[in-house]
């Protein structure tokens, strides 16, 4: 029977696990700041959302890497930790 080495895995998809590290960080960073409301529109947008205005204001560029970050909730950031391991592992 394979027994799972979460170190070796660790060692092995750095990449995977540090950006759901930060996702996850992100996530309830968003929680902690907005609570309930953490989804809405506007705390999205406040929180790094990209927007259609950013061709309009070239000092917003940092729009294009934070949402890759940000989900509109639990089962969309589940959703898409799981696809992300589950990609890695698909290689």
């Amino acid at each position: 029977m394979n027994q799972f080495n979460l170190k070796k895995d660790f060692l092995e998809f750095k990449a995977t696990y540090t950006i759901t590290i930060v996702t996850v960080l992100v996530w309830l960073g968003q929680l902690l700041t907005f609570g309930n409301q953490a989804t809405s529109g506007i705390n999205l947008l406040n929180s790094g959302a990209l927007w259609g205005a950013i061709l309009d204001d070239p000092t917003q560029i940092w729009r294009l890497f934070t949402p890759i970050f940000l989900h509109i909730g639990w089962t969309h950031l589940l959703l898409n930790m799981f696809t992300l391991f589950f990609y890695r592992t698909s290689g």
